[in-house]
C-alpha cells in the first residue's frame, strides 16, 4: 500500500470534508469534488501498485495548482505526499525527496511526511542532510522519537556509531514500539561488532513488525557474521518474500550462500541482484569474487571490468582484476591493474606484493625489489614479502642481503618450507654448505614430498662427495616424480661412479627417453 502512515491517519485521510482549515468559500468551489476524486484515485492507484499512474494523476492535479500554494494547503499537501510515496515505491528517491520537501513546506507538523523524506534520503545516502533535518526537528521538539531514530541511522552510516547508539537509545525511550528505531539500533550495534545485541534488536523489530524486510535482511547479516549461515539464509529469504526488489539483499544473500558452500545458488542470487540493478559496482565485485572462487576466471574478469567501468576508483576491483590477469598469465595487463590500484592507494601492501610478483615473472628485478621494499615497509610482518624480497636479492647476487630477508621471513613463519629451501640455495651460493644442508633438511621435514627441496639436497650432497647419501636423495626425488629427467641423469652418474654400470645405464636410458637432450650430458 502507498499510504505508509499510521492506521488512524489512513482511516481519516479521505473523509469529506478533507481538512477543517479549508474555508467555506473553497468548500463551495466546483473544483472540490474533482480534487477529492483525484486524490482518492491516486491513493487507490498506489494501493494496487500502479505507481506510474498515481504519479501522472498527481502531476495533472499539480498543473492546476494556484500560483499561491498557501491557498488550500491541505489539498496540495496530499498531492505532494502521495506523489512522494509513489516515487519512493518506484525507487525514484530523488523525486520522492523533492515531493516530500514540498509536502512538509505545506504542513511542517506532519510526522509521516518528515519520516518518508528521511527514509528516501537514507536510500540516497544523504546522511548529512538527514542530520540537518533532525537538528531542526529536535530544536522545536526534543522528544521527537522519529527524529532521534533517523538521526541514529544517519550517524551510524557516517561511522559515528557511539553517537548513533545514543540517539537510538533516546528514540527507544520515547517510543519502545517503533520497529524502525529498533532496526536502526541494531545497525549501530552491528557496526560496533556487538553482534549478539544487534541480533536481539533486529528480532525486536521483527516482533513489532513481521513485514519489516530491512530488519529481516539485517538479521541475516548479523547471523552471517556469527557464522550461522543456514539461519542467515532463512532470514534473507524472509526479507525477499516481503520485498524481492532490493538488489543489496540479493547480493548479501549470495555472499552467505557462497560461505555455506552453495556456490551455484549463490551465483543465481548474485545474477538476480545485477538484473535488478546493473549499475551497482559492489554487486559486480561480489559476483566476480564468487566466479573467482569457482575458478571461472574469464567470467570473473568480465565482472570486475564491469565493476571498474561503474567505479573506476575501486582499488579492490583493480587488485582483483590484476590477480585474475596474473592467473591467466596476462602479466603486462596485470601490471597495469596493480599500478592503478597503487595509484588509488599507495599504502596497500597487498597491491605492492602482487606488483612485485608480476615484475619478478617479467624479470624486471630492480623494479620488483622496489615493490617488495614498499611492501615490507607497509607490512613488516608479511613473511611472503620478505621471502620474495630474498628471492629477488639472490637473483641480483646480493646474497648477504638475501639471507637477511630470508631470516626475517623464517622468523615470521618458521613453517615455510619454501623460505628454508631458498635460504639453503643462497647458503650454497656462498659456499656455506653445512648451513645449506641444514636448510634443505628443515625444508624437507616441513614438506617431505617437495621435489625441488629433495633434488637441491641431492645435488649438494653429490657435490660434497657424499655419494651414497646423494643416491638416496635422488631416489627419493624420483619417488616424488619419476618423470624428472635430471634426477635420472644425476642418479645414473652416481651409480656409474660407484661401479654399478648396469643400474647406471638404466637410469641414463630413462633420462634420454624423457629428454633426448640428455644424451649430450652423459
Amino acid at each position: 500500500m502507498c499510504s505508509d502512515r499510521s492506521p488512524q491517519q489512513s482511516q481519516a485521510l479521505f473523509t469529506y470534508p478533507f481538512f477543517t482549515s479549508i474555508g467555506l468559500t473553497f468548500m463551495l468551489d466546483n473544483k472540490l469534488p474533482e480534487f477529492k476524486a483525484d486524490i482518492n484515485k491516486a491513493a487507490h492507484l498506489c494501493e494496487v501498485g500502479q505507481w506510474g499512474e498515481a504519479i501522472a494523476t498527481c502531476q495533472a492535479m499539480l498543473a492546476q495548482q494556484p500560483q499561491n500554494s498557501n491557498l488550500y494547503p491541505g489539498i496540495w499537501f496530499e498531492v505532494w505526499y502521495q506523489k512522494g510515496l509513489a516515487h519512493k515505491h518506484l525507487k525514484q528517491y530523488s523525486e520522492a525527496v523533492e515531493a516530500f520537501k514540498r509536502a512538509v513546506q505545506l504542513d511542517s507538523t506532519h510526522t509521516d511526511a518528515w519520516t518518508q523524506q528521511m527514509a528516501s534520503l537514507m536510500k540516497l545516502e544523504a546522511h548529512a542532510e538527514i542530520l540537518a533535518i533532525t537538528d531542526d526537528l529536535l530544536s522545536t521538539n526534543p522528544n521527537n522519537n522519529y527524529a532521534w531514530s533517523y538521526r541514529g541511522a544517519a550517524l551510524s552510516r557516517l561511522m559515528h556509531h557511539d553517537k548513533a547508539l545514543e540517539a537510538c537509545d533516546r528514540a527507544i525511550k520515547l517510543n519502545p514500539d517503533n520497529d524502525q528505531t529498533w532496526t536502526h539500533y541494531g545497525t549501530a550495534l552491528f557496526h560496533l561488532k556487538r553482534f549478539e545485541e544487534s541480533l536481539v534488536a533486529y528480532e525486536k523489530a521483527i516482533e513489532l513488525n513481521s513485514e519489516n524486510s530491512i530488519a529481516w535482511a539485517n538479521r541475516g547479516l548479523v547471523l552471517s557474521s556469527l557464522e550461522r549461515y543456514e539461519e542467515s539464509i532463512e532470514s534473507y529469504n524472509a526479507s525477499i518474500s516481503i520485498d524481492g526488489d532490493d538488489d543489496i539483499v540479493w547480493t548479501n544473500r549470495g555472499d552467505v550462500l557462497a560461505k555455506a558452500g552453495q556456490s551455484d545458488e549463490a551465483l543465481i542470487s548474485h545474477n538476480h541482484a545485477i538484473e535488478l540493478n546493473p549499475h551497482r559496482a559492489y554487486s559486480w565485485e561480489n559476483q566476480g569474487q564468487l566466479l573467482r572462487k569457482m575458478q571461472r576466471y574469464d567470467e570473473a574478469l568480465k565482472s570486475y571490468r564491469q565493476a571498474i567501468e561503474l567505479n573506476p576508483d575501486s582499488g579492490f576491483a583493480w587488485k582483483e582484476q590484476g590477480w585474475l590477469l596474473r592467473k591467466l598469465e596476462r602479466y603486462n595487463e596485470a601490471l597495469v591493474s596493480y599500478n592503478r590500484a597503487i595509484e588509488l592507494n599507495s599504502n596497500d601492501s597487498y597491491a605492492w606484493e602482487n606488483r612485485g610478483w608480476i615484475l619478478r615473472v617479467l624479470k624486471q628485478y630492480d623494479e620488483a625489489l622496489d615493490a617488495y621494499d614498499h611492501a615490507v615497509d607497509l607490512k613488516p610482518d608479511s613473511d611472503f614479502a620478505w621471502r620474495e624480497r630474498g628471492w629477488i636479492l639472490s637473483r641480483l647476487k646480493r646474497y648477504d642481503e638475501a639471507l637477511d630477508a630470508y631470516g626475517h621471513a623464517i622468523d615470521l613463519n618458521p613453517h615455510s618450507d619454501r623460505a628454508w629451501r631458498e635460504q639453503g640455495s643462497v647458503f650454497n651460493e656462498l659456499r656455506r654448505h653445512k648451513e645449506a644442508l641444514e636448510s634443505f633438511d628443515r625444508a624437507l621435514k616441513l614438506k617431505p614430498n617437495c621435489e625441488t627441496s629433495s633434488q637441491s639436497q641431492a645435488i649438494l650432497l653429490d657435490y660434497l662427495g657424499q655419494h651414497e647419501a646423494a643416491l638416496g636423495a635422488f631416489t627419493r626425488t624420483l619417488t616424488i616424480n619419476n618423470k624428472n629427467d635430471m634426477a635420472w641423469l644425476h642418479k645414473g652418474k652416481i651409480l656409474k661412479r660407484l661401479g654399478q654400470r648396469q643400474e647406471a645405464l638404466a637410469c641414463f636410458t630413462r633420462a634420454i627417453a624423457l629428454n633426448p637432450q640428455n644424451e649430450h650430458n652423459l
